[in-house]
């Protein structure tokens, strides 16, 4: 039951004396107006990236080394110039400004990707790459998004000031390149955690409606297994995945999937899917095959068709002799 404010406890105990209590809430205040809503058609969505609202969080993981921050650079370049440069998205998406937590990499190996990445934009869109593109460099830092005291989530001194930059600038997207980086030691195991954690996010980006892409790990064992395209792949708490609206899964090309596809043991590691594991505002999307260029780059390609179907027995096959269907990359993405 709901009381009245006659019924309300006293407050009298938390003001200071000489102060009058503070009115009590107001009621009905956050109820949808449902009458509104069903008065005209719904406002179509319009999508940050595929499956990606603004004011949600997206994640986007993958084994280390695979090339998951590249593909969030490329992503930002896409979203600021307003053209599917890399194939990823199937369409031009809605340009926008973006911010990048780059919380993992210094700045030498940023200089690298992005000299690379340049070389697929035209004179005119690098200089729009440049205008609606900022880079937060924090390695080495000590930044992160906050502190866990054993009962609740303080937001630091950086998230802070990041939500003021985002107030100010009003990005459609901001990333944050890794989270594990940006978690300053705080447990990503736990559930209560993880979910204050992304509470912190959603209010962050909320007052702009901007979109938040979280780049995180998956488990060794689901990488040892050749799982790195599913859903519970993600490492850490379960909260991460029931929280995100969306899950980008980029897992490399395996032994025998490039045998079935009679591609070169050498050449393999040049290919890498990009699965839509998790899309709660879309329908699903057929998995992306990417091809890894000069620098790092990813786009969009299509390996030769399969010439044997990769069964079970297959995969157990390449488990058996050491595939782990990823593997770390020697040049910087």
């Amino acid at each position: 039951m709901i009381r009245p404010p006659s019924m309300m406890p006293p407050a009298e105990a938390a003001v200071e004396p000489g102060e009058a209590p503070p009115p009590p809430p107001a009621l009905w205040q956050d109820y949808l107006q449902l009458a509104t809503l069903l008065a005209a058609p719904p406002p179509p969505l319009e999508f940050v990236l595929p499956g990606l609202l603004p004011g949600t969080m997206g994640l986007l993981v993958s084994a280390g080394g695979v090339g998951k921050s590249m593909l969030a650079l490329e992503i930002a370049a896409s979203i600021a110039i307003g053209r599917d440069v890399f194939g990823l998205f199937g369409e031009a998406p809605r340009p926008g400004k973006v911010i990048v937590v780059a919380a993992e990499d210094p700045a030498e190996i940023l200089a690298h990707r992005l000299h690379a990445l340049a070389k697929s934009l035209t004179a005119e869109e690098r200089v729009i790459f440049l205008d609606r593109v900022r880079i937060k460099g924090v390695l080495g830092q000590g930044w992160s998004l906050g502190t866990w005291n054993g009962q609740s989530f303080q937001p630091s001194a950086g998230l802070v000031t990041l939500a003021a930059e985002i107030e100010e600038w009003r990005p459609a997207l901001v990333a944050f390149d890794t989270l594990n980086r940006c978690l300053a030691g705080i447990s990503e195991n736990d559930n209560a955690i993880v979910g204050a954690v992304v509470s912190e996010i959603e209010r962050t980006i909320a007052p702009t409606r901007t979109a938040a892409l979280v780049l995180h790990h998956v488990t060794k064992g689901a990488a040892l297994a050749g799982l790195g395209d599913a859903q519970q792949a993600i490492r850490g708490a379960s909260a991460l995945t029931d929280n995100a609206r969306l899950q980008l899964n980029l897992v490399g090309m395996s032994l025998e999937e490039a045998e079935a596809r009679d591609i070169a043991t050498e050449d393999r590691r040049q290919w890498v899917r990009l699965v839509w594991a998790k899309a709660n505002y879309s329908p699903p999307r057929p998995d992306l095959w990417l091809r890894r260029l000069a620098g790092g780059v990813l786009g969009s390609d299509e390996p030769p068709a399969p010439e044997v179907p990769v069964t079970k027995e297959r995969k157990a096959e390449g488990r058996r002799r050491g595939t782990k269907g990823v593997d770390n990359a020697q040049i910087p993405w």
